[in-house]
């Protein structure tokens, strides 16, 4: 996707709300420019599974507890 003429691409911590706002601005600004098209690939936690039948055991590894690996990236955990 980088190597797409004129694209602008940021990659981010998603659950940073700060850094977030700030792709975002940068982004907008970009395309408001008219210097092309804008693309934020934002890595976030999902902390519960897609559907029920959907079993997270399968691609996530037991290393970290679930709990741990979301509080320590959760925006309430990072500014309160």
């Amino acid at each position: 996707m980088r190597d797409f003429p004129g694209l602008h691409v940021s990659e981010i911590d998603g659950t940073d709300p700060i850094e977030s706002y700030a792709a975002g601005k940068e982004a907008v600004d970009y395309v408001r420019q008219r210097r092309g098209p804008a693309l934020i690939h934002a890595h976030v936690v999902r902390p519960y599974s897609h559907s029920l039948s959907d079993d997270e055991k399968l691609y996530k590894t037991a290393e970290e507890p679930r709990k741990k690996r979301i509080a320590t990236r959760s925006p309430n955990f990072l500014y309160s």
